[in-house]
């Protein structure tokens, strides 16, 4: 049985998040707000039965289990400690500052059996999923550059709150930075040892934020990260750039790079005609063939639809012109192998490597993962082998069927940028899978979660955040060094809020 959701928020996300909820089957029971005329007209809004503006209220609530977290950074920790003080479940955004994230830490570490989820919602998408997989066989050679471009419009409101205060955790650095700074470690497995930044406050007053007030968070900044292993990485933020989105993440390798420009996945080889091959994307580095004879034939190749789980039960029947169609088995999980030289998809049945994971209760948990409810889902994506003239190729296309959101949730999923909407969708799902099967955070290892981000990863976002801000202050390198002590005898959960 799912759990019942309390969410705290009132803004755009929990417009969005509301219905995503319940498209999935989860019961929304209760809605915190901090004005009661914002958090009553919302509740009505959206059919929740029970709201309040006390934080109490709704954590008591017996049927609530699960806590979302959508607020002022400044407020994230103060909830998110307490919910899991009294037993409750929490996903939440990041907190303002490296030692609201540390306390947090402190309070998962107290209750392990209890899920504690960074919502970093591109790690959920297949692009970057897969991205990782592929930088982990090798195929594109040891990271060495990492660079990301982020471009949109202004992230301020009408009025002045709390995104035009810096201290309180707005900025286009706090924003999308951390997220950024987590998804390259996320990615490549190096973190981050020095930091230089700049930041920027272009457009200090609006037309809603005048006279004495002023904007302090800014609107653009670029910073650079000395990563282990001699990795280095450029990130550019830029949002004074209105009726523009951008989104690109690049990796680039001994061998080649991975791109990702929003949802999508690019795959560039070095050298003349060359195409990394299926043994290459099992591991084996060293196969590559020279593709000259496939290019005209690629150019042909339709698109198909495929879903992006290598822990489902699938099995992918070739048609024409590799145009693929997805059919379940009942039994074991299969790995898709990509061959990409006529791009025929094999299956790896993946073998219990132990008596445990052989066991009933073992086995009746992947099953609950794994049954008819992806033949029911609506999450795929296209596996295309069209390749450009510069050589690169799309080789995974996110096709996911967005859901229909109500007119009161439209307008606000428009405000989202998509690769964090549909990133949000499939976190949702994800979440679902897990509550179904009954598994606990910590037994997490091989079910869907174990991509999404933990207080721990957060802490580590908000501390290369932080040094960037100083690095900006100072003019100068700065080193990151991640706080951390072991949790006491005393118990964070009891902390008054």
């Amino acid at each position: 049985m799912l759990p019942g959701i309390g969410v705290f928020g009132t803004g755009v996300t929990t417009r969005v998040l509301v219905p995503l909820l319940r498209a999935e089957g989860f019961r929304v029971e209760a809605l915190w707000g901090r004005t009661q005329d914002e958090v009553e007209d919302l509740a009505s809004e959206m059919q929740v039965p029970f709201f309040s503006i006390r934080i109490d209220d709704v954590l008591l609530n017996h049927r609530v289990d699960l806590v979302c977290i959508h607020i002022p950074p400044s407020l994230t920790r103060q909830i998110a400690v307490k919910s899991l003080g009294i037993g409750k479940n929490v996903v939440c955004e990041k907190p303002a500052t490296s030692e609201d994230a540390l306390e947090m830490v402190e309070a998962a570490r107290y209750y392990p059996q209890l899920l504690s989820l960074m919502g970093n919602v591109l790690r959920m998408l297949p692009a970057f999923r897969r991205m990782r997989q592929l930088i982990q066989r090798g195929c594109v050679g040891a990271p060495a550059v990492c660079e990301a471009r982020v471009h949109g419009a202004s992230l301020l409101e009408q009025r002045y709150s709390w995104q035009c205060d810096e201290l309180m955790g707005g900025g286009a650095l706090h924003a999308f930075g951390g997220y950024i700074i987590d998804l390259i470690t996320f990615l490549t497995g190096r973190r981050a040892r020095r930091a230089h930044g700049l930041l920027l406050t272009l457009a200090r007053q609006t037309t809603g934020v005048r006279g004495v007030r002023h904007v302090t968070s800014d609107d653009f900044c670029t910073f650079q990260l000395a990563l282990d292993g001699g990795t280095c990485a450029s990130v550019t933020l830029n949002f004074n750039v209105p009726g523009t989105s951008v989104h690109e993440l690049m990796i680039v390798g001994s061998r080649g790079r991975l791109t990702a420009r929003g949802a999508d996945l690019y795959l560039h080889i070095n050298g003349p005609s060359i195409s990394i091959s299926n043994r290459a994307l099992q591991g084996d580095e060293d196969k590559y063939h020279d593709e000259d004879e496939d290019l005209q034939s690629q150019e042909e190749e339709q698109e198909g639809e495929l879903y992006e789980d290598d822990m489902i039960e699938e099995q992918l029947n070739l048609q024409k012109n590799n145009s693929l169609k997805l059919n379940l088995e009942e039994d074991t999980p299969e790995r898709i192998v990509y061959e990409d030289k006529d791009v025929r998809r094999q299956r790896v049945r993946v073998a219990a490597k132990d008596e445990e994971e052989n066991s009933e209760d073992f086995q009746g948990q992947r099953k609950m993962f794994f049954d008819e409810q992806y033949e029911r889902s609506q999450f795929s994506v296209r596996a295309l082998g069209r390749t450009s003239p510069d050589g690169e190729r799309l080789i995974l296309r996110d096709s996911t069927k967005l859901p229909s959101f109500p007119s009161s949730s439209e307008a606000a999923s428009s405000l989202i940028p998509e690769p964090y909407l549909r990133g949000l969708v499939h976190t949702v799902h994800e979440l679902r899978a897990v509550f179904e099967a009954g598994v606990e955070r910590r037994f997490c290892d091989h079910c869907p979660l174990e991509s999404a981000a933990t207080f721990e990863d957060g802490l580590y976002m908000l501390t290369v955040v932080e040094a960037i801000q100083r690095s900006s202050r100072l003019r100068e390198w700065v080193n990151v060094e991640v706080p951390g002590k072991e949790p006491d005898d005393g118990d964070p959960g009891g902390r008054d809020v």
